[in-house]
């Protein structure tokens, strides 16, 4: 085999074939002999084949015994027979070897079947391994009846756990079914499964791209695999699997019969077949939907599916399904709370509506009786998806990716009753996309962002929850009423502490990139904030400022906050104290202003127009601020300003700004933009507005608008609820202003598209 990976060639195992012997093997190892004192001795074992115990495409499995040189741990193994001879066509089989070698290591060996090492003929490659007597998961389910839903959470987390690693390796396995794997044990004892079989997985290289050779077993192949939809990641088509896998742990049976049940879910996604899963649980449907969501992207990915909270809550000491309480006086080693000052922490899981479910009796019991302030509220997720029609399927069959195109479409509108109306709050994803967060009144409401299912709802029982903000690696939640209250989020979430002193009005909360530092921002003050000991490390008072939004620099050694007192932005160095302004001041009353990730552009509006500031080519060192300045502990560390004079603008005839986002990695700038549709009515047309920003070669940059979603006509303004928020993936964003009462999520997704220069 050529160009062979020093990994699989470690692996090779030394082997002689016995004279007039067709069924016995000699292994030859060349090592040291501690008992001996020896440095190094040779040791041979025979391996005598028994029987055949399994068979498969590309090959035959065999169960064989040590008959002479049997390590103690080791006297039996099986050992996949693959014929070389070019029956099959050509097979790359060092990816498969890479795979075995590289999932052997002692680190993963918990969800994998351990290799051997492996060994060739003129005729086979075989591959040994350990061998597990139970046998495989799909001949446990011919023969049990459908598992209890605990028992399927604990497989399906299993399955995860290794899926997991091999994403995180880039492999993929691409033929992930019960057959493929094995049981270590099973109940009465706990369950105990691995991962076989990588005959087809394929490492993914650099630069991506897809097979156009379908393999894997029919039932468990992704649509996109058949030619159905356009293709995503290689990993999407290992979820999809694991779905599949999912569905007939509980019911025995295949999601889709046929092809043709297949290709008309392709074209309706709102006909997944809930009905046979009105035994299992709301998240149980959530989780096996989302899984198998026809686009390849808009599934989730391993990691994202291991923290959805039907995974999390399997039985466990963490599991979800126990209503918690939490008391700050009992809860929070690092702060003490004095009795007056106590805050009640409560999580509810409120009704669920899951369209297209049917009889799905939430697993959850709600108790309301301690919350006196929740209201009743309609919860529902309606789905308008961006899948082509029936009469589309040849564009379906024959479309591809454009790496030069983006359309923004209403992948789903989220009605929220009463929950939203009262408060104009900013809606936020969590960083890995899963979670929508809605903070409103007492509440904060966190909702699974692709099945509409809800995660959990914290109450907060003194004062009202205004604002919400992730750490950048969503390791933290932080809400705001009275105090800034820190959250845990994997695994589960779990409240860690309270910061006492933040005051009431905080408008901005944003993380450092390191999630050590936390900053809040009203309109004349801004705290900064030892995440961990809740120590105050810095604070800024301006009175006569009226700034909100605020972000760090990546390293977290600038806060970069705009103020409108004099309508510039205001920038600390964290470690001198020394204030910097950018040199342009903004439009007098101007809105909206957002910051790009790290701080580079500031992006704001004024009636029709949209202005755009580079930060790093036009700030300048100033003095501090005289009145009513406090300083605290500075942080370490060091950063250079450069200077002059960069911005652009956009003039929008006839128009109204509203809210504006950059996405994650700042090179696209979406607004919402809205206008009277008939004379002399209030009936307000609205419409989305994506732009790049387009870096040119003598270093300034400019917009190039890319794409306008269709107009909608809600009836009301943008200015009831103004927010707009990307996922982190870039992939998707928040409207809080889709008509009353409503929220819209959006796909535009801006991963592959080619900026030009």
């Amino acid at each position: 085999m050529a160009n062979t990976p020093d990994l699989v060639l470690d692996s090779k195992l030394e082997t002689y074939y016995l004279p007039d012997c067709t069924v016995e093997t000699v292994h030859a190892y060349h090592e040291p002999n501690p008992n001996s004192r020896r440095r190094l001795v040779t040791r041979t074992e025979h391996w005598r084949r028994e029987k055949k115990i399994g068979s498969g495409a590309y090959g035959s499995v065999w169960l064989e015994k040590c008959t002479q040189g049997a390590r103690s741990d080791r006297e039996i193994r099986a050992v996949k027979q693959i014929e070389i001879s070019g029956r099959f066509g050509a097979i790359d089989y060092n990816r498969e070897l890479e795979a075995i070698a590289k999932f052997s290591h002692s680190r993963y060996e918990r969800c994998f079947v351990k290799s051997l090492g492996w060994y060739d003929s003129p005729e086979y490659l075989l591959i040994a391994m350990e061998y597990l007597e139970i046998g495989d998961l799909s001949a446990y389910l011919n023969e049990n009846p459908p598992l209890p839903e605990g028992q399927a959470q604990e497989l399906a987390y299993q399955i995860l756990d290794g899926l997991n690693m091999m994403h995180d390796n880039n492999f993929a396995h691409r033929d992930l079914k019960p057959n493929n794997i094995l049981i270590q044990s099973h109940p009465p004892d706990e369950w105990w499964i691995k991962i076989s079989d990588f005959g087809i997985s394929k490492r993914i290289e650099e630069a991506p791209g897809a097979s156009t050779t379908l393999r894997g077993t029919s039932s468990y192949i992704a649509p996109e695999l058949y030619g159905l939809i356009n293709r995503g990641t290689p990993f999407a088509s290992d979820i999809w699997a694991l779905g599949q896998i999912v569905f007939q742990l509980l019911t025995k049976e295949m999601v889709f019969e046929h092809l043709g049940s297949l290709a008309s879910y392709v074209m309706q996604a709102n006909k997944f077949p809930t009905g046979r899963l009105a035994k299992s649980s709301a998240l149980s449907v959530g989780f096996i939907n989302s899984l198998m969501c026809p686009i390849p992207n808009d599934r989730m990915t391993a990691a994202m599916a291991i923290s959805h909270t039907w995974i999390q809550s399997k039985p466990s000491p963490s599991n979800l399904e126990t209503m918690i309480s939490l008391n700050t006086q009992e809860s929070s080693p690092i702060n003490s709370v004095p009795a007056t000052t106590a805050i009640s922490h409560t999580w509810v899981e409120p009704n669920l509506s899951l369209s297209g479910s049917e009889n799905i009796t939430p697993p959850y019991t709600q108790d309301l009786s301690t919350i006196s302030s929740m209201t009743e509220t309609s919860i529902s997720w309606n789905t308008n998806p961006s899948y082509p029609a029936p009469e589309m399927v040849d564009d379906v069959l024959n479309s591809k990716v454009d790496p030069h195109h983006i359309d923004i479409q209403l992948w789903r509108k989220f009605d929220v009753g009463n929950l939203y109306s009262s408060v104009d709050n900013k809606v936020t994803f969590s960083p890995n996309g899963e979670w929508l967060v809605i903070p409103a009144g007492r509440q904060t409401r966190l909702y699974n962002t692709l099945d509409g299912t809800s995660v959990s709802t914290l109450i907060e029982e003194d004062d009202c929850i205004h604002i919400a903000a992730f750490s950048p690696n969503g390791e933290y939640l932080a809400t705001h009423g009275r105090w800034l209250i820190i959250w845990g989020v994997a695994p589960g979430l779990r409240f860690l502490h309270t910061i006492f002193g933040v005051w009431y009005s905080v408008q901005c909360i944003a993380f450092s990139q390191d999630k050590k530092l936390v900053a809040c921002s009203s309109a004349s003050r801004v705290e900064v904030w030892d995440v961990e000991s809740s120590e105050k490390l810095f604070m800024f008072e301006h009175p006569k400022s009226n700034g909100v939004p605020l972000t760090f620099s990546p390293d977290g050694l600038r806060l970069l906050r705009y103020v409108s007192v004099d309508n510039r932005v205001w920038i600390q160095d964290l470690d001198t104290g020394d204030f910097f302004v950018s040199s342009k001041s903004t439009t007098f009353r101007s809105t909206g202003p957002t910051f790009s990730p790290g701080g580079r552009y500031l992006a704001y509006s004024y009636g029709a127009v949209i202005y755009v500031l580079d930060l790093t080519k036009e700030t300048s060192k100033v003095d501090p601020p005289k009145v009513g300045t406090k300083s605290y502990r500075r942080i370490t560390g060091s950063w250079v300003v450069e200077c002059p004079d960069h911005w652009v603008k956009v003039q929008l005839d006839d128009h109204i700004v509203g809210p504006l986002a950059f996405s994650p990695n700042g090179n696209f700038l979406a607004a919402c933009i809205e206008h009277n549709g008939k004379e002399l009515s209030d009936n307000w047309i609205w419409t989305i507005v994506l732009w790049s920003v387009v870096q040119s070669g003598n270093g300034t940059f400019k917009l190039e608008e890319l794409h306008r979603s269709r107009d909608f006509d809600q009836g009301y303004k943008i200015g009831s609820h103004p927010h707009l928020a990307f996922s982190l993936d870039g992939t998707l964003f928040v409207s809080s202003n889709f008509g009353k009462d409503s929220i819209g999520v959006w796909r535009a997704d801006t991963r592959g598209y080619l900026l030009n220069d």
